[in-house]
């Protein structure tokens, strides 16, 4: 019903979904690719990455969500816990409290907040990943064996997991926001 060509905005939409996706794919690959680079040192980075991407790959080809959603939920403890011992050490001065229930914007920095909010705590496309997510996890969609919950009870725990994750995002932004004035703006 939308006005021009027949379906525009859900090829728009596509277009997002697609450039997003790769360019936090290649994100997430390359950091974790330079932290075992850093770690084990080896191959090169290249290489690392490229591991990682295809040991994601085999896990999901071959259904072993249940691995790859706690190798998944140790990585987020690990960057959980991590990002809360620096924020700790360097926590903002009481008196830069005030700043979040009051915020202020420099002059000039309407389009980059506008920005940035958009994407806090998390882009919008995470929530058709995890839909799409839920849809083929076995324990979601209620195809693991054994699992007799109902229908709307498997969609309950679905939602519980979104909210968590979307309040933890929540939570790790402020945090890298805090730590991001720190370090780059130490000064107030």
């Amino acid at each position: 019903q939308l006005p021009g060509p027949r379906n525009w905005a859900l090829w728009v939409g596509l277009a997002d979904m697609l450039i997003s996706s790769v360019g936090i794919l290649a994100a997430v690959a390359g950091l974790t690719g330079s932290i075992l680079h850093a770690s084990f040192g080896g191959p090169g980075l290249a290489v690392w990455t490229a591991i990682v991407i295809a040991v994601t790959f085999l896990l999901l080809l071959g259904g072993r969500y249940p691995l790859l959603r706690n190798l998944n939920l140790a990585m987020i403890l690990s960057l959980g816990l991590g990002t809360a011992i620096a924020f700790f050490a360097a926590p903002p001065p009481l008196a830069a409290w005030k700043h979040a229930v009051l915020p202020e914007l420099p002059a000039g920095s309407l389009v980059l907040v506008a920005s940035i909010l958009g994407f806090l705590p998390t882009a919008i496309g995470v929530s058709v990943w995890q839909s799409l997510w839920s849809l083929e996890d076995p324990h979601c969609n209620g195809r693991a064996a054994g699992d007799s919950r109902p229908r709307d009870r498997r969609l309950r725990d679905v939602l519980r997991d979104v909210r968590v994750g979307y309040l933890l995002s929540a939570a790790l932004a402020i945090c890298f926001l805090c730590l991001g004035a720190a370090v780059l703006h130490p000064r107030g």
